[in-house]
């Protein structure tokens, strides 16, 4: 069911995160990662996402590759070092459970949400597994 990153979304085919923020970002790329700060994986309108901890923007989060740089701040927080992005230990059951609902724009997982939250939700508004739903990641 997962989708990595494509060309069209990216311009690149399998993109290494380093080469998406070069072509983000008008400066350096990162060579460290901070211990100071992490970031989330969540699930936003069917796509993995990473928001920023210091500013309104966010990407699309990398499944393999698992680190973080805004594009608009520059994690200056940090000294513009690379950020930490925890996953959940269970995207597979998120997104099965996100997938039996019909509307893209509602498949959203916050941290702290359970599978069981999410099954709750579904029943309320009538998710039925009839979506064909795949999730980028």
């Amino acid at each position: 069911m997962a989708l990595s990153l494509t060309t069209a979304e990216t311009g690149y085919s399998n993109p290494d995160l380093a080469d998406v923020v070069r072509a983000l970002w008008s400066g350096p790329v990162p060579t460290e990662t901070t211990e100071a700060a992490v970031a989330y994986a969540i699930v936003r309108q069917s796509r993995w996402v990473v928001v920023c901890p210091w500013c309104p923007s966010a990407l699309y989060a990398h499944s393999t590759d698992k680190r973080f740089f805004c594009v608009e701040c520059g994690n200056a927080a940090v000294g513009g070092k690379w950020v930490k992005v925890e996953w959940p230990p269970n995207p597979e059951e998120i997104e099965l459970s996100l997938s039996l609902r019909a509307v893209p724009h509602t498949r959203n997982w916050e941290v702290g949400e359970t599978v069981a939250d999410l099954a709750v939700e579904n029943a309320e508004h009538g998710g039925d597994g009839a979506s064909g739903l795949v999730i980028a990641r």
